[in-house]
């Protein structure tokens, strides 16, 4: 057993944990009183709650309440219209069906038939590393996949097989 405050007292283990739990309650009432202050000070900054004659609900009379002024429409705030939405922008006129599109300078359009001037491998990519997928004996029309040919090789399709090749060994017949 310990000693009261006084130093003559005896206290029991059980006086010391109910003092304990009052202490902790007592903070715990103290910080949600802090809470609650701070709380409605930061909703009376911001324009509160509102507490006016149509949000109370049923009709109270009180003294106080003859000799309030009466609110109008025309002084309780209005809420901010929502912003209008931003127009669509139009659509652009599409190219006629019937007129093809530009073609770059160098490339063949999609959709052309082009000759093998030689035996021609049908690469997977642009460029000499890549896989044959298959050699076009000379003089075979395979058709243009995609327009293609400014960089030098052209993607075309060859019995239902894509891929690309040499536009060096290629003419339009």
């Amino acid at each position: 057993m310990g000693r009261g405050p006084d130093g003559n007292n005896p206290v029991r283990g059980d006086d010391v944990r109910e003092v304990a739990i009052l202490s902790f309650a007592m903070r715990r009432t103290t910080l949600a009183a802090i809470f609650s202050a701070l709380l409605l000070g930061a909703i009376g900054a911001c324009g509160g709650v509102n507490t006016s004659d149509d949000q109370r609900g049923p009709e109270r009379s009180s003294p106080d309440e003859e000799t309030k002024p009466k609110r109008d429409a025309s002084t309780r705030s209005q809420p901010e219209p929502e912003p209008e939405p931003e127009p669509e922008p139009e659509p652009t006129p599409e190219a006629d069906a019937g007129a093809e599109a530009a073609v770059p300078e160098g490339s063949f359009a999609a959709g052309t038939d082009l000759e093998t001037t030689t035996n021609l491998n049908l690469r997977s990519g642009e460029g000499t590393q890549f896989d044959v997928l298959a050699t076009m004996p000379s003089g075979t029309v395979v058709k243009v996949a995609t327009t293609s040919g400014a960089s030098g090789w052209v993607h075309l399709d060859y019995q239902g097989t894509l891929g690309y090749a040499s536009k060096e060994f290629l003419k339009v017949p």
